[in-house]
């Protein structure tokens, strides 16, 4: 039996993007990670990186039931964000079965900047 060191009988594991390149457009879904039937999914970090000079804006998003929620990060310039929680930051409101959670950028990328996303997920029946 798994302990319930993350809130939850499950082991996370953490799923990557592939490096992009830009110039992107605006709302550029960077990774997309499918849940499956039967299962609700907890996000418990993420990995955002990112070398473009005007900076961006990610958007971390899911659905439960009907309802779209999000969580927003602000890069202000190059850089690098690697978070991890032993909470899931959609405690209480996991993604449902059938859906997809995503990141994306708001903002157009420039030329030749690199952007890459990750997040720590797991699934519970």
């Amino acid at each position: 039996m798994n302990q319930l060191r993350w809130g939850y009988p499950v082991e996370p594991i953490w799923t990557y993007s592939p490096v992009s390149t830009g110039p992107l457009a605006a709302g550029t879904v960077l990774l997309s990670q499918p849940v499956s039937s039967g299962y609700n999914a907890y996000i418990w970090g993420y990995f955002l990186s990112e070398n473009d000079p005007n900076g961006n804006v990610f958007l971390i998003q899911w659905v439960n039931g009907t309802t779209v929620y999000q969580q927003m990060i602000v890069m202000n310039g190059p850089g690098t964000i690697n978070f991890m929680s032993v909470k899931a930051i959609n405690d209480g409101i996991p993604a449902s079965p059938n859906t997809t959670m995503t990141v994306q950028i708001l903002n157009a990328a420039s030329t030749n900047a690199l952007y890459m996303a990750g997040i720590l997920y797991g699934q519970v029946v």
